[in-house]
């Protein structure tokens, strides 16, 4: 239980030690180390009795562990602790008491640094810390720091300010700090700062310190907040720092704490009451001085009344209320009366009861027997142009300065609203702006003293071109204040305008291609030349960037690019050493083709000169303009055949050979191949009575000699003699030879009388070739086929009576090349078939056999493509089936061992040649041999239409 009550005592003691609101240290210099302290605290009013004021002047003593001490002193380290003074001000409603005192203190030392804060320090969070705070969290420690310097004679500034603003989310308030310097310094504001140790420790990785949100901006010159209230409703603390300014050195004589309190609301009106007073009064000393301020509901506000008038007054003032709040409207009248020279001042505001809290109006009195003088008007800044930069008249050449400047006859200060700096272009059809800068921007403008500075828009400028400098009204303000030191007055300059230029600049041409002087030339025929120059106007260097030169063809229907050369590339494109106006590129031979015409193009950028001596905005490296021109390759070569006396000569153009090597392509003899003789053809030699040269006789005196120059077809199968395929290269040629003949023929008497013998026999077979599988009305002629085409076959026996069986099936050329390369193709052995396309058909009786294959073409022949099947078939009777049952069986045998015969085969192996014949010693067999071979052929024939065409020449 004990526990309990400890832990409910701690957590009232938290809660009650966020009251901390803020204040304000200010010292006067009493002597070299002697110095009168002035503290002006705000904290909430019902802490406890240390805050809570019930009338102005109660005298209070603060807390016992809050200490004022010098940081560096030796000895006499606490200046004061616990402070005592006595209430200044106090609201009901915000619940907030202002207190001030002061002590005399004398230190070991004229420089060091006063800190206010809760002693131990680590204890802050225990006994005296902010409220909760949106920006910094909860539980924060405070801190406030003095610096102080007597060894100069200087009085440190003084702030009078509220503690606490009211502002309604999304409503924006511009706090005025009204912070005099007695010495009539400078007074410059800013956010504290860690690295000058004006912060408190941090409270879980958070403390009080910098800019109080993202959004707040701090005028440092005129000491003025901008605090848009963009966060969550809740508290904001701001810690600011106030300093006095040497005018000499512009360096800070001595800084005090400012810190206060901003109180976010939930969103509304924006619309608070309007108040108004007195700015500035000048009294004698131990004069009485009376003023009345005044705050009212505005009719665009929604608040009904005025509930208070919140106010930090200076010692010695008093308020009275002549129409006490709550009330539309709300008077107080204020009175002031000082024995001394000095000058105070008051700020106050007002607060209706949506509680949305007027901005802080402040004034000033000044308590002097010597009245100031009224300050002359102070005379705007003026623009000198002639001490600009460029001033009137002035002509630039290719390299201007890179910073360009205004100059004022006195020091300026920045604008704070947007007024530019222009630089425009005049030109024939009027004027451009190129460039403005906005002198309120310090990113675009430079404020030095009495100059403004900018860089150029140099990439912009143009040779030869007249511009104008235009400066606005307001780009530089000259401050003054009036006889109370109000806020400064700004007396913003006039505007100014004046004229320069750019020296005129003609620029280098860019390098052009000379075309009667690069090859291939305009509208000229090539002849195989391998290296093309392009010739250029001025000396040139290889481009950095891709650029290509192009060939393209030119068709009736378009054109088609068939080269593209990258002049970057070193491999394609060569910029030799010896010329430095050409490049060389290798001519792409082999995809032009004779007889067309074409463009050679060369981009823009294939090369550049280099030029030292630019113009504005010019490149030093030009690149190279485009050119383009045709030029037409020579007709194709033809084939022509030379006829000798006993030999011919055929010379081809390799493009007929479409691809193919000279050495596979060869005539009827196989062995005899053709040779590449130059770059544009191969030949082929053979005397009249060679390579499978067939000769014809025209008349008693004209002999013609022919033969066929092609290339191997591929094979059906690997060592096949018969192909599937067309032949690329086929081309006929022949001499038609005039003369007596070149061969003469004669009968040699051997001595040995022949025997001859003679008897006659029947075919029992035949076989036919039909156009379709219905084997109807079969060819009575050999018939022109493709190779998409099937062929089918059919096998029948004279007597229907007898069973038939085919036992063999060949495929061999009419024409033969009579050499060892007339190889019969087999397709069918011992009842087997060996072509992978050959298939058997059922059929209507015994008496017949059918089977279909592809279209095939033999591989080496003569002149024509006439192929002939042959078949050997036999015709069984009842009493004797020995024959046809053995090739039944060979063939069942074959296709039950191969259930995939339908693939081909890896390659052709041709049977063994068997006649099977039953030879008796009589003869009988030879005789029987000899009738088969008599009646009704067993051979078919067609003429393979699927080969390339035959030129003759």
């Amino acid at each position: 239980m004990r526990y309990i009550i400890f832990g409910l005592i701690y957590i009232v003691h938290i809660a009650s030690a966020l009251h901390f609101r803020g204040g304000t240290f200010s010292y006067e210099r009493l002597g070299r180390n002697k110095l009168e302290v002035t503290w002006r605290l705000a904290a909430r009013r019902g802490w406890g009795t240390e805050y809570g004021c019930t009338e102005i002047g109660q005298v209070l003593t603060g807390e016992y562990n809050v200490v004022l001490k010098c940081a560096e002193c030796a000895t006499n380290q606490t200046i004061a602790g616990p402070l005592t003074y006595k209430c200044m001000e106090y609201s009901v409603d915000q619940d907030w008491s202002i207190v001030q005192g002061s002590i005399i203190y004398e230190a070991d030392r004229p420089k060091f640094t006063m800190i206010y804060q809760v002693e131990p320090e680590s204890e802050c969070r225990q006994s005296s810390n902010w409220v909760e705070l949106e920006n910094y969290g909860m539980q924060t420690c405070w801190r406030m720091v003095t610096k102080v310097d007597l060894s100069i004679p200087n009085h440190s500034p003084v702030v009078t300010m509220l503690p606490v603003f009211t502002v309604r989310k999304g409503c924006t308030s511009i706090i005025p700090i009204e912070a005099t310097d007695p010495d009539g310094d400078n007074v410059r504001c800013r956010w504290a700062e860690l690295q000058k140790n004006e912060c408190p420790p941090d409270t879980q990785g958070r403390r009080v310190c910098g800019q109080a949100t993202d959004y707040a901006e701090l005028d440092s010159n005129r000491c003025r907040l901008t605090f848009p209230a963009e966060g969550d409703p809740g508290w904001y603390a701001a810690t600011i720092i106030v300093e006095d300014i040497d005018k000499a050195t512009g360096q800070a004589k001595s800084a005090i704490p400012f810190q206060f309190l901003l109180n976010v609301t939930e969103p509304g009106s924006c619309v608070g009451p309007k108040v108004d007073g007195p700015s500035c009064d000048i009294i004698r000393v131990g004069e009485r001085w009376t003023g009345t301020i005044v705050a009212k509901i505005d009719p665009k506000s929604d608040a009904n009344n005025v509930i208070g008038l919140p106010m930090s007054p200076p010692d010695g003032m008093t308020k009275r209320y002549v129409r006490p709040p709550p009330d539309k409207k709300v008077v107080a009248q204020l009175s002031y009366s000082s024995n001394r020279p000095r000058t105070v001042s008051y700020c106050y505001s007002g607060l209706d009861n949506n509680w949305i809290q007027s901005d802080p109006v402040c004034g000033r009195i000044i308590v002097s027997n010597k009245l100031p003088k009224a300050t002359e008007d102070v005379q705007p800044a003026r623009i000198l142009p002639l001490q600009s930069t460029p001033g009137p008249g002035t002509q630039f050449g290719k390299n201007p300065p890179a910073t360009w400047k205004v100059k004022f006859n006195k020091p300026i200060e920045r604008p704070e609203h947007a007024a530019y700096i222009k630089i425009v272009e005049i030109g024939r059809k009027g004027q451009k702006t190129i460039a403005k800068y906005d002198v309120k921007n310090s990113n675009q403008v430079t404020l030095m003293g009495d100059t403004a500075r900018f860089r150029p828009p140099l990439n912009k400028l143009k040779d030869g071109v007249m511009y104008s400098i235009q400066v606005e009204a307001g780009t530089g303000l000259v401050y003054y204040k009036d006889p109370c030191g109000n806020a400064p007055a700004a007396k913003p300059n006039d505007e100014s305008m004046w004229v320069f230029g750019t020296q005129a600049c003609t620029p280098a041409a860019p390098p052009k291609v000379v075309k009667g002087g690069s090859f291939p030339r305009p509208d000229i025929k090539i002849d195989g030349e391998e290296t093309w120059t392009i010739k250029f106007n001025k000396e040139i260097e290889r481009p950095t960037s891709t650029a290509f030169v192009t060939v393209v063809e030119l068709t009736r229907n378009g054109e088609r690019e068939v080269a593209r050369l990258d002049a970057k590339n070193r491999n394609q494109v060569i910029f030799p050493n010896y010329d430095k106006t050409i490049i060389n590129v290798r001519a792409p031979l082999n995809v032009l083709e004779d007889g067309n015409v074409y463009e050679l193009r060369v981009e823009s950028g294939v090369a550049v000169s280099f030029n030292p001596n630019t113009c504005r905005n010019e490149l030093s490296r030009k690149p190279s303009a485009r050119a383009a021109w045709t030029f037409k390759t020579p007709p194709p070569p033809v084939p022509y055949v030379d006829c000798q006396d006993y030999k011919m000569t055929f010379y081809v153009p390799i493009r007929l050979a479409k691809g193919i090597a000279a050495r596979f392509l060869h005539l009827h003899d196989p062995n005899c191949v053709a040779t590449r003789i130059n770059a544009t053809h191969i030949a082929v030699m053979t005397y009249y009575d060679e390579c499978g040269t067939v000769q014809k006789t025209i008349t008693s005196d004209i002999t013609r000699y022919a033969n066929t120059l092609r290339n191997d077809a591929e094979p059906v199968m690997r060592g096949a003699p018969v192909t599937r395929r067309q032949h690329n290269v086929e081309l006929r040629y022949m001499c038609e030879v005039t003369g007596t003949k070149l061969d003469r023929m004669f009968n040699p008497n051997t001595g040995v009388q022949s025997d001859k013998y003679r008897n006659n026999g029947n075919m029992n077979t035949y076989l036919e070739m039909y156009p379709t599988a219905q084997f109807i009305n079969p060819y009575t002629s050999p018939p022109n086929v493709t190779f998409e085409q099937t062929l089918y076959f059919a096998g029948h026996a004279y007597d229907t009576n007898k069973v038939l069986e085919i036992e063999s099936c060949r495929a061999t050329s009419k024409d033969k090349t009579c050499t060892k390369f007339d190889i019969p193709y087999v397709m069918i052995s011992d009842g087997c078939p060996l072509d992978p396309t050959l298939l058997f058909l059922n059929t209507p009786g015994t008496y017949t056999k059918r089977f279909s294959m592809s279209t095939l073409a033999l591989i080496n022949k003569g002149m024509e493509h006439n192929v002939i099947v042959k078949c050997r078939m036999v015709a069984c009777d009842a009493s004797n089936m020995h024959e046809c049952d053995r090739i039944r069986r060979s063939r069942d045998l074959c296709m039950l061992g191969n259930a995939d015969f339908g693939e081909m085969a890896p390659a052709y192996v041709p049977p063994a040649e068997s006649m099977k014949l039953d030879v008796s010693p009589n003869g009988q067999g030879n005789q029987r041999r000899r009738q088969r071979q008599r009646g009704r052929g067993q051979n078919a024939g067609y003429n393979q239409k699927g080969g390339s065409g035959s030129n003759e020449n």
